[in-house]
């Protein structure tokens, strides 16, 4: 593995324990359960850039980033990231939060997809 695919392996792992270990503080006090609220934007950036982090080491890689793990980064690991935090005192399982990682995950790979099928890039 060449040294960009370390880096970005190192930074996809340190990036999700960074998202695990803050949702494991119990009662953060941002419990904000608007629709466009501040901690909605959070966690789409979070998975967004979780998911960029993922499509990029894969690349670096020479790999593809399939279908599966889109359904594990944009499904699996939010509602898992819920379901964790049911367990937390003071956190809750939120659809709108799960919503949010879902979307950013999403945009992250159709920005991919479209980058993809552009004949400026070859990916």
């Amino acid at each position: 593995m060449n040294k960009i695919a370390t880096w970005l392996t190192w930074l996809f792992y340190l990036w999700l324990t960074a998202i695990l270990i803050v949702s494991s503080i119990p009662d953060i006090g941002s419990k904000n359960e608007t629709l466009l609220g501040f901690d909605k934007y959070a966690h789409f950036t979070e998975y967004f850039i979780l998911s960029i982090l993922f499509i990029l080491m894969k690349i670096a890689r020479k790999q593809k980033p399939l279908l599966k793990n889109y359904l594990l980064l944009a499904i699996l690991l939010p509602m898992g990231d819920e379901i964790h935090q049911l367990f937390i005192r003071g956190r809750e399982f939120s659809l709108l939060d799960f919503s949010a990682d879902w979307a950013g995950a999403s945009l992250a790979f159709l920005v991919y997809y479209l980058l993809k099928r552009s004949p400026l890039l070859k990916l």
